[in-house]
């Protein structure tokens, strides 16, 4: 980019598709809501003319589908319609916190058997990050106090009103996006999407 004279108005963007586990719980694959496979570098290099702050680390809730909006918008170009993804330029300041609280969403489906692995859904909700399985099992960390997500508190009665809490935001998120797997979630009756509310 030097060498052809673009540097100073392109924009570099790194990211990762995926995590690996590593070892971490055991597992060397990708195909798990832990963070270890969930949590992906984001990294922008601005044009010296950005109207953004230089050398700062956001820690916002962000996802891969705020790429194309918030590409988008550095561009100067109008806002991308129909998309599940934020605009993250406002976030690349000091002072900007508009996504703190914000809701996020992941969901895995196994390309066959082989990987050992049943179909799952995800909500993260500040520290509090939810797993809901297709078998019907469920997972629940509280990343404040157990970063490494070993703990799972999904059965604890201490629990009951955030899994409560959290199952009702996932089932919700799936309605909107017309879930397959909507139909086979635990007590599941015959609403319309338009009956769930948040």
């Amino acid at each position: 980019l030097e060498n052809v004279g673009v540097l100073d108005n392109t924009i570099v963007l790194f990211v990762s598709d995926h995590g690996e586990n590593l070892g971490a719980h055991g597992l060397w694959h990708k195909m798990v809501a832990y963070d270890e496979s969930l949590s992906v570098p984001m990294l922008f290099r601005l044009p010296a003319n950005a109207h953004c702050a230089r050398g700062v680390s956001v820690q916002a809730p962000a996802s891969l589908i705020d790429v194309a909006p918030t590409l988008a918008s550095l561009c100067g170009l109008p806002p991308i319609e129909d998309v599940q993804g934020v605009d993250l330029s406002n976030e690349m300041t000091a002072e900007s916190n508009h996504l703190d609280g914000r809701d996020l969403y992941a969901m895995h489906q196994p390309l066959g058997d082989w990987m050992g692995t049943t179909d799952w859904r995800m909500v993260q909700s500040e520290n509090l990050k939810y797993i809901w399985h297709r078998d019907g099992s469920d997972e629940l960390y509280d990343q404040q106090n157990d970063p490494f997500e070993l703990s799972n508190l999904s059965g604890n009665a201490d629990y009951a009103q955030v899994v409560q809490s959290l199952q009702y935001r996932l089932k919700n998120f799936m309605h909107r996006i017309n879930d397959p797997l909507c139909s086979q979630w635990p007590g599941t009756d015959s609403r319309s999407n338009s009956d769930v509310r948040l």
